[in-house]
């Protein structure tokens, strides 16, 4: 028995042996395939480490050849430019050398055609300087004879001579200007002359004359001052150029003394050229004043357009500011009816609010009553009051079609309440006065009183629907002509309103019930899944474990059980010491995105709202050599995100058939994240969250689930790929 057992013993250890060998063997074999595969990788990086630089390589020579191109064909647009002002500059040096040619043709006919009648013109020159010297001769002997009134004869004379005088000499000075070039002594002489002649008639003139002279010449000084300020309206002093020498004489100094040598005299120049001038600087004036109108014209109308943005603006920004303040009253309004509803200190106004906003506050089975019963309860007229002006705030400033209705609906309803408690006020108090006719009220309604019981046949057990198509026949019947008793008709369209708000509030507030309890039950099974969910992430691990150690087999020995369960042992505790080194934690996550609002082709028959949600995110510590090295259990590494839990909740999904898809794209902000997106059918809108970038785990060994099942729960778990170094 010893020998079987020591023969079983040394089988054992050499299968093990051989175990062992075909371990290594598989080691080494793999340790090879692993070097392989990091050559061919550096291989591969290497050539296209090599690929990249040369196409670096040639994108670098391909931008110097289009750089070089670029050059060359600035260097030929230079060229072609520096060509084309060569050839303007000789095109405009021959026309220049063309008119100076022309001009001295032409100077040279000209001086040709006045030396013929130089020597005449020179002859009748001295014949009107001696018939002056005899003139003035006999008017100085006549002058010491003469009496006073010979006097005036004189001065008369003197003046048809000057006048004669005058007319000759610029006879002579119209032959001296268009006579040739002079030359410097010819000039000189000339001037000589003409001075010489000038004091001569000063020397002859009478002190009146002298002074008309002067008064003339003054005159003339301030004609052409004038004649400036004319010209361009302004003056030194105002003019929008601030310009002092405005009204001062431009004089082209070069041309003029140029004319001058050649001949000309200064005032034939003036003559000549002032008026010219003068028309150019008209023109220009007027042209600059056109302009300065056009753009103070302009001015006004950009200004007039800027007040007008600007008052769009202001406007703008005070209904921006209005609905901002409205906003805030609503929401102010919001919160002191949630405030008096969490103190027990309720008004019917909050009970209202309550049935509205049942889903946003918490369940109360004594604060949650049937709004038309609780205004039919309602008999003090100061809390009809009160709610009528706290219904009429929330129709202000509710901006919710939904709500507004249900605020009309219950507005309306509390007016038609007052109104009966105030017409059972006037009664009593007229019997309480012996009159019996009651007031204005109670006589319009007497036939309401009688045709109750029948009314209320009609209108009572009928949907709201029902009421409104009945609503609408009764109109048309009354605008038609073809009802018979229209006073019966119009009482019962009265009743009809009121009957359609309270089924309207009566309607609502059940649909906002029965949300609010199938939220609760959701509530109830989501601390169910919650508590499902306590249990270690990948605990299929454990079943296959189960599952291993139920397939050995149970013939071995005793000491085979002892190393079975010892190496379970060390197993476990390599287990362990792994789950020790994780450190996995699990945490609520709700890291929602917001999609971009969708209109649906369901929008009209389903209102559509957000699916529920549960989500857990799966975190630990990577103990890499690093952090093993840098990090401790005291001071622990980052947490990185290992895997997700996601529980959507579908409990009212139309189409059932049809199970929710999930989507995933990449994130526009961060491209180490993606969005998980799911979708399903009415009436449920998509909803989205921001998740790690990793590859996913999608084996069900490593824990990955994606089931939609019979409670309408979408349940997607996975793990990320984990990547483990190894030499």
């Amino acid at each position: 028995m010893s020998d079987d057992k020591d023969r079983d013993r040394d089988r054992n250890r050499e299968r093990d042996r051989d175990r062992e060998r075909d371990r290594g063997k598989d080691r080494d074999r793999e340790r090879d395939r692993d070097r392989d595969r990091e050559r061919d990788r550096d291989g591969e990086r290497d050539r296209m480490d090599r690929d990249r630089d040369r196409s670096e390589e040639r994108d670098r020579y391909r931008g110097r050849d289009k750089e070089n191109q670029r050059d060359r064909e600035r260097d030929r647009d230079r060229s072609k430019e520096r060509n084309k002002k060569d050839r303007d500059r000789s095109e405009e040096r021959d026309r220049s050398r063309d008119i100076d040619r022309d001009r001295k043709y032409r100077d040279r006919s000209r001086s040709r055609d006045k030396k013929k009648s130089s020597s005449e013109k020179d002859r009748s020159k001295s014949r009107s300087r001696s018939r002056d010297k005899k003139s003035s001769s006999y008017k100085r002997n006549r002058k010491d004879y003469s009496d006073s009134d010979s006097d005036s004869d004189s001065s008369s004379g003197s003046d048809d001579s000057d006048y004669e005088r005058k007319r000759k000499s610029s006879s002579s000075t119209s032959t001296s200007s268009t006579s040739n070039k002079e030359s410097k002594e010819e000039r000189r002489k000339r001037k000589k002359q003409e001075k010489k002649e000038k004091e001569e008639r000063k020397a002859r003139e009478t002190p009146e004359e002298k002074r008309k002279r002067r008064l003339e010449k003054k005159q003339r000084k301030e004609e052409n001052k004038k004649s400036g300020l004319d010209l361009s309206g302004y003056s030194n002093m105002t003019n929008p150029f601030n310009d002092v020498n405005l009204q001062e004489k431009f004089v082209w100094k070069a041309k003029r003394d140029k004319l001058i040598k050649d001949g000309m005299k200064p005032s034939e120049y003036d003559e000549k050229f002032g008026k010219k001038r003068r028309e150019e600087i008209q023109q220009e004036i007027e042209k600059a004043k056109a302009k300065r109108e056009q753009r103070e014209k302009e001015k006004e109308i950009w200004e007039e357009e800027k007040e007008r943005l600007q008052r769009m603006r202001d406007m703008s920004n005070n209904e921006e500011l209005e609905k901002k303040e409205e906003e805030f009253h609503f929401i102010q309004a919001c919160k002191r009816c949630e405030s008096r509803l969490l103190d027990n200190r309720s008004k019917p106004l909050d009970y209202l609010y309550r049935a509205i906003h049942m889903q946003s506050l918490p369940f109360d089975y004594r604060g949650n009553r049937d709004p038309v019963m609780l205004i039919q309860s309602l008999d003090s007229t100061n809390e009809l009051e009160e709610l009528i002006e706290g219904l009429r705030e929330f129709t202000y400033l509710d901006n919710d079609k939904s709500n507004l209705e249900f605020w009309d609906a219950a507005l309306e309803l509390t007016n038609y309440q007052l109104q009966l408690i105030e017409s059972k006020n006037n009664e009593t108090n007229n019997n309480g006065n012996g009159n019996g006719n009651g007031s204005g009220f109670g006589d319009s309604t007497a036939l309401h009183h009688s045709l109750t019981p029948n009314i209320k046949s009609i209108l009572s057990g009928k949907s709201y629907k029902e009421l409104c198509d009945l609503e609408v026949d009764i109109i048309k019947k009354l605008e038609s002509g073809s009802a018979m008793n229209v006073e019966y008709w119009e009482t019962l369209l009265k009743h009809l309103k009121m009957y359609k708000a309270s089924s309207f509030l009566s309607e609502r507030f059940t649909e906002n019930l029965k949300l609010k309890l199938s939220e609760m039950e959701t509530e109830k099974y989501l601390k169910g899944v919650a508590n499902d969910m306590n249990l270690p992430f990948n605990s299929e691990n454990t079943d296959d474990n189960n599952n291993n150690q139920s397939n050995t087999t149970s013939t071995s020995t005793n000491n085979n059980n002892n190393n079975n369960n010892n190496n379970s042992n060390y197993k476990n505790k390599e287990t362990k010491d792994e789950f020790d080194e994780d450190n996995d934690f699990e945490e609520q996550f709700d890291l929602e995105v917001p999609l971009e609002q969708k209109y649906y082709a369901w929008h009209d028959k389903h209102r559509p709202r957000k699916p529920r949600f549960f989500n857990r995110v799966h975190t630990g510590y990577d103990w890499t050599k690093y952090n093993r090295t840098h990090y401790d259990y005291d001071n622990p590494p980052p947490k990185v995100v290992r895997g997700y839990k996601f529980n959507i909740f579908y409990p009212d999904l139309i189409d059932t058939t049809k199970s929710p898809q999930y989507f995933v794209s990449p994130s526009p902000d961060n491209p180490d994240t993606c969005i998980l997106r799911f979708s399903a059918g009415p009436p449920y809108e998509d909803i989205a969250f921001k998740i790690v970038k990793k590859e996913w785990e999608k084996s069900h060994k490593y824990g990955y689930k994606c089931v939609f099942d019979d409670k309408g729960v979408l349940h997607l778990w996975f793990n990320f790929k984990r990547y483990r170094y190894r030499r």
